[in-house]
């Protein structure tokens, strides 16, 4: 037994990140998020989230920026780069 509950349709429910509030969150309930690190010509990168129907293109240029310690852990790959802020 699945210590995850599901809808008795066995689906999780899928809310949008950027508008739900915590206090509205119910058990069935999934967030799911993109996340895409960048890396420049500088040497340096960064990583951005946004909503998973969002393309790259639109997660890069207006998704949120992980903070270095997120980003670090998500992309160890990039951990010989700089970070761009």
């Amino acid at each position: 037994m699945s210590r995850w509950p599901k809808t008795p349709g066995g689906r999780y429910t899928h809310q949008s990140f950027m508008n739900i509030r915590p206090d509205e969150l119910e058990p069935d309930d999934v967030i799911a998020l993109k996340v895409i690190a960048v890396a420049s010509y500088d040497n340096d990168w960064a990583a951005y989230m946004g909503p998973t129907d969002w393309d790259d293109e639109e997660v890069i240029t207006g998704g949120d920026k992980l903070n270095i310690t997120a980003a670090r852990a998500l992309f160890p790959q990039f951990a010989l780069r700089a970070w761009r802020y």
